[in-house]
């Protein structure tokens, strides 16, 4: 916990998932560099580090890429 409220896990294979003192805002940043977000109106924006691409899923089902040029 931390003094913002907000909540770090760390897992064993370097995982890190920080939770907003909210609990309405989530960052997983994964050990092969991928990070996902959940955002606070549930959209999840999705960065997939090896391919510098990224993939955003609103609430009501569209999704977007984003490729790296």
């Amino acid at each position: 916990m931390n003094p913002d409220g907000s909540r770090v896990v760390v897992f064993p294979n370097g995982t890190r998932k920080t939770t907003a003192a909210d609990g309405k805002s989530v960052v997983i940043a994964f050990f092969n560099g991928d990070v996902k977000q959940v955002k606070p109106d549930q959209s999840v924006v999705y960065y997939y580090a090896e391919t510098k691409t990224t993939q955003t899923t609103h609430p009501n089902g569209l999704e977007v890429l984003h490729f790296a040029k």
